[in-house]
């Protein structure tokens, strides 16, 4: 579904997938009134989206898969 992404390398394309699933994670979380609402949410969750993403995306590629 996100071929296009494999032309930057799996831990770029998972760090993209994860910081924008967790983006959009947090603001349905806020939008339906469970979340704290705070602006500097969304940065960290970029960043630890990314990490995380791109450590899994690292072990996919070191395993040997290509998506």
């Amino acid at each position: 579904m996100f071929d296009s992404l494999n032309r930057f390398g799996l831990p770029a394309k998972y760090a993209i997938l994860y910081s924008a699933g967790a983006v959009i994670f947090l603001f349905i979380w806020n939008l339906i009134g469970i979340g704290s609402g705070e602006p500097m949410v969304y940065p960290i969750a970029v960043v630890l989206g990314a990490v995380w993403g791109a450590g899994k995306g690292y072990l996919r590629k070191k395993q040997g898969l290509t998506s």
